[in-house]
């Protein structure tokens, strides 16, 4: 009788333990109590998502003979890295196939890759770098995850789905399984909007402006001229409607131009010879809903051309796919939620409509209009469906932010939050059968073989004085606005302390 007492307590107090672990997922001020927590929850995270970019990579060891891997990027950098190895800088391509057959000018291409990780091509293969640079940016994408789930009070619940969908959706596996490494940029877009929203709710000032144009021009050295472009837009509809901040934005989008110019004057060489043909976007509100909820396999994914009303884009294009229960997730907190109770965070409400515009310019034929106007940068656009990620990831924000108010009001029962970890876990599912579908080894399967020999994408450098000289100007351009930039934020922050003790 005593040896069941003492049973029954014993599974009473782990009952009570496994509760109280269960509330500290979805309460931040008790999962303070159990600080282990949140330090392995969030390490099986950062493991998950190495082990996920490693299958859905073959672990560096990437068929190259397809898509845009054979066509544009695996050439690409494994010509950078006959650079970097020679000791040269990465000027002309001695094979021009690989730049659109538009120019031997490495450098005029604007999604062209140049970010600084490129010296690690020094020791790793194209395969393995691929592989290993996208666990740097994932890694530096996870950190602003994290500086957002601190400002915010987020619980480790909530991160979770902003983890999941942020990292693994749609959007960014099927661009990927087909060579568009050039969206390496997309993970350091956390970190723009977590300027954007210190600007909602306090004074910026040059340190602000620094940090806003040192991201944007990492994000363009990665190759993203297109979510560089995206984010300037989304920065000049902000100033419009954030009327406090016009000038602020107008300035910081300046700034950022010419902190860019080493890689947005060559391009100016070959004006007028890009193709500028537009294809436009989703077909409409309903595709795209579409497109987060339907798994496609690769082998369904090609263009269908001839058939009246058919695109010539493969499905790539428009996927953004996250699945049934994440979906609602996104539309109930991150819209409605975010719409309706627009009054329990009244300084994120300038972000709507800047939202609801890329949104909209996503759909058809609308961004045509915007090409209208005379900026190169913005009639670079020809696939516009493409721009509905930074609006995805805004309301994202906003779902997350909307989820933890829900389960702070005290109303929740631990049925909803057992209900929570479960749909939690059918959104891994589908993601990870989505990765599936999508990785190289399966995506290979589906394209028209395309045999690419990369040992021969060497350095062709030759006298060239109009590039030398745009290039240098560039440069300069760009040294002189850092240098202004670093030397305001230091003069509006003279007195740097460190509190040893924090």
């Amino acid at each position: 009788m005593t040896e069941a007492i003492l049973i029954k307590g014993r599974l009473k107090r782990w009952q009570t333990y496994i509760e109280y672990i269960i509330d500290s997922l979805f309460d931040p001020q008790k999962e303070c109590n159990v600080r282990w927590l949140a330090w392995v929850w969030v390490a099986v995270l950062l493991i998950a998502g190495v082990y996920f970019w490693g299958k859905f990579f073959n672990w560096g060891r990437i068929p190259f003979d397809f898509h845009d891997w054979a066509e544009v990027n695996a050439a690409r950098i494994e010509f950078v890295r006959n650079a970097v190895r020679s000791g040269q800088f990465p000027l002309h391509m001695a094979e021009i196939g690989h730049l659109r057959n538009l120019t031997d000018r490495y450098m005029s291409i604007p999604d062209a890759i140049l970010a600084p990780q490129i010296v690690l091509l020094f020791f790793l293969k194209t395969g393995p770098f691929v592989y290993v640079n996208t666990l740097i940016l994932y890694f530096v994408g996870m950190f602003g995850l994290l500086q957002f789930r601190k400002k915010y009070s987020i619980s480790l619940a909530a991160f979770t789905w902003l983890f999941l969908l942020f990292n693994f959706n749609g959007h960014l596996t099927a661009h990927f399984a087909v060579g568009h490494v050039t969206w390496w940029g997309y993970f350091l877009i956390p970190w723009y909007f977590l300027l954007i929203f210190d600007a909602l709710e306090k004074e910026p000032g040059w340190s602000w402006i620094t940090g806003m144009a040192f991201i944007l021009f990492l994000i363009f050295l990665q190759g993203s001229f297109h979510i560089f472009t995206w984010l300037l837009l989304f920065l000049g509809l902000f100033g419009l409607t954030s009327w406090k901040r016009f000038w602020l934005a107008i300035k910081t989008g300046l700034v950022a131009l010419l902190l860019s110019m080493v890689r947005i004057l060559p391009p100016i060489l070959l004006l007028g010879k890009f193709d500028t043909e537009f294809f436009g976007g989703y077909s409409s509100i309903q595709e795209l809903l579409m497109a987060m909820i339907t798994m496609k396999p690769v082998s369904q994914s090609m263009p269908v051309v001839g058939l009246p009303g058919s695109s010539p884009l493969g499905w790539w294009e428009f996927d953004i796919y996250v699945g049934l229960v994440a979906t609602l997730f996104i539309l109930y907190f991150g819209v409605i939620c975010w719409f309706k109770d627009r009054d329990y965070y009244p300084h994120f409400q300038p972000l709507f409509l800047p939202a609801i515009t890329l949104f909209v310019l996503s759909i058809g034929e609308l961004y045509s209009f915007v090409r209208i106007l005379p900026i190169p940068l913005l009639s670079g656009e020809r696939v516009s469906s493409r721009i509905v990620i930074i609006p995805f990831i805004l309301v994202l924000f906003m779902a997350v932010i909307y989820y933890q108010r829900a389960l702070m009001s005290g109303r929740l029962s631990r049925v909803f939050q057992l209900a929570s970890i479960i749909l939690m876990l059918v959104t891994v599912n589908d993601l990870w059968q989505h990765m599936r579908a999508w990785r190289v080894t399966t995506a290979v399967k589906s394209f028209r073989y395309t045999p690419v020999d990369l040992t021969i994408k060497v350095v062709g450098n030759h006298p060239d004085s109009p590039y030398f000289w745009i290039i240098a100007i560039g440069a300069f351009i760009s040294l002189a606005t850092g240098i202004f930039l670093i030397y305001k934020t230091l003069h509006e922050n003279p007195k740097v302390t460190i509190n040893i003790s924090e």
